[in-house]
């Protein structure tokens, strides 16, 4: 799968409801490694709180609160997938669209936090677009 476009669709914790966040254009499926910590691409603000959400975490779930410590403490970044930059973006949280699985012409969301989608796959890039509209 190439040259596709990957939709990042995030849950949102506190309420359970789901968010289409950004977008990767012409993106590309293989084993990618930056040889850099996770924590160093993060946002600033995000490493400034990262201590007091895995203290949050600890309690409920504690399996997310051990991802984020190996993130605070050099885990590298690998990835399955990436996209051209300049057809690329995360949204800011205020531009976040909140979207259902019909949106896409299925009937539930994957637990992967991407969905892929071309012009050969059942949901068919126009269906995206819609969301943007």
């Amino acid at each position: 799968m190439n040259n596709g476009v990957v939709l990042f669709i995030s849950k949102n914790p506190k309420h359970e409801k789901m968010f289409f966040t950004g977008i990767y254009g012409y993106a590309k499926f293989d084993i990618f490694r930056t040889d850099k910590p996770v924590i160093e691409l993060l946002p600033e603000n995000y490493k400034k709180n990262i201590d007091d959400m895995i203290k949050e975490l600890e309690i409920e779930k504690p399996k997310r609160a051990l991802d984020l410590k190996n993130l605070k403490n050099g885990d590298p970044y690998i990835s399955n997938f990436q996209g051209l930059k300049k057809f690329s973006t995360i949204f800011a949280s205020e531009a976040y669209i909140e979207v259902f699985p019909e949106d896409f012409g299925i009937l539930r969301f994957g637990s992967a936090p991407f969905y892929y989608i071309s012009i050969e796959d059942k949901c068919k890039p126009s269906l995206a677009l819609n969301l943007l509209e």
